[in-house]
């Protein structure tokens, strides 16, 4: 709604005020059906739901009491420093307070929200082909967490278009940061190496690949083509066979066989 992009209607500006004007209210009895009904949605449904949209129907409460602050703080700011300044800090505190719940991240779920909506909307645009709009969309994941998958999905979508230092810069990158975890990283680096005809350089990539996933069948398929291009056709044979016996599709399978035949002759 165009309504709620207005900057005075941002939670992160009505929530603080509401709370604050929430806080005053009780002192009034007429006021507290409303305050009930917040206190009764936020414990019941904000807890289990992370998503923003939950909270939207406590908003046209939250600026009721918000304008009601507002109001409160304009007629009675001068006389509150006059005659009333422990009243006037204890007003300012409660607003600061209110400002700091409602705005803290004190679990980075904000944080790891954003990132995911940034990873996820990249995974989708590289589905799609669209690596350019891909890039962004990672790279802005990337500002706000430096993940490993972010960093490998990226690689990706660089070697895709052809930019392969960046791409291998990236790869690095998330083996740095998840040695263990760098299945993908190991073996897009070996399949860049591959492909400029550096087998030698690219072995240790794939090896290092199955180090980190024994069954992850393409990095067995990648060795075995190097080993074979580097004279060890014994080695590369055996590849084969254990890509065989990870049961892969009827068409890799026929390609596997086929492989087999020509490189034991």
């Amino acid at each position: 709604s165009p309504l709620l992009r207005l900057p005075w209607l941002a939670f992160a500006l009505v929530g603080p005020l509401g709370l604050a004007g929430a806080a005053l209210a009780l002192r009034r009895r007429a006021s507290a059906p409303l305050l009930v009904f917040i206190a009764a949605y936020t414990l019941s449904i904000l807890p289990f739901f992370v998503c923003s949209r939950f909270r939207l129907p406590i908003v046209p409460v939250l600026l009721i009491f918000a304008i009601w602050f507002i109001s409160w703080v304009a007629g009675a700011w001068k006389e509150c420093l006059r005659t009333r300044r422990a009243q006037c800090l204890g007003a300012a505190l409660l607003l600061a307070g209110a400002a700091v719940f409602v705005n803290g991240d004190f679990y980075a779920v904000r944080a790891t929200t954003f990132f995911q909506i940034e990873y996820n909307t990249g995974w989708v645009f590289s589905r799609a082909g669209q690596h350019e709009a891909a890039i962004r969309a990672y790279g802005r994941a990337l500002t706000i967490d430096r993940r490993p998958e972010a960093l490998e999905n990226l690689g990706l979508a660089y070697q895709h278009l052809g930019q392969f230092e960046r791409a291998l810069e990236l790869y690095a990158e998330a083996i740095d940061l998840a040695p263990e975890t760098a299945t993908y990283a190991y073996n897009n680096s070996g399949v860049i190496l591959k492909t400029a005809g550096d087998f030698t350089a690219a072995i240790p990539m794939f090896e290092r690949a199955l180090e980190t996933d024994p069954s992850y069948l393409f990095a067995h398929l990648n060795l075995a083509e190097c080993y074979y291009r580097t004279g060890r056709k014994d080695d590369s044979i055996r590849e084969l066979e254990i890509a065989l016996g990870l049961g892969p599709p009827p068409a890799v399978r026929e390609q596997i066989a086929r492989a087999m035949r020509e490189w034991s002759q």
